[in-house]
């Protein structure tokens, strides 16, 4: 999504149209029953539109939640593609083991009217 937005930044340079991206890690909405936000403290909804009025005052392309990802990611994205990987595996949590036998998540997926995907290890 990123990379698209970029994309689209450039194609409307010098026609007056701002883009931002806004960057939440976890939020405790329903989106998220069941999984977990790693070292990161979960992210309250008021968070997130906290840091969207604030870019409206002051224009910024990249927004992240919170403001210290920011930073990391910056230097994530200098490293080796295989150093790369190897940090953001400790960094960001595993969403698929983490809701793996959660019966909220289970809950929260038959209310989208539609059974969880099965992975790989359920075939």
């Amino acid at each position: 999504m990123l990379g698209y937005l970029t994309a689209v930044r450039e194609e409307l340079r010098g026609t007056g149209v701002q883009i931002t991206s806004v960057m939440p890690g976890v939020v405790d909405t329903e989106l998220a029953a069941g999984t977990t936000s790693g070292a990161a403290k979960m992210l309250q909804p008021s968070d997130v539109a906290d840091a969207v009025v604030a870019v409206v005052a002051k224009l910024r392309f990249r927004v992240f939640v919170p403001g210290y990802i920011g930073p990391l990611a910056g230097v994530i994205e200098l490293l080796p593609q295989r150093l790369r990987d190897a940090v953001l595996r400790r960094l960001v949590p595993d969403q698929v083991a983490a809701t793996k036998g959660s019966s909220t998540r289970k809950e929260y997926e038959s209310r989208l009217g539609g059974a969880p995907a099965e992975s790989d290890e359920q075939k």
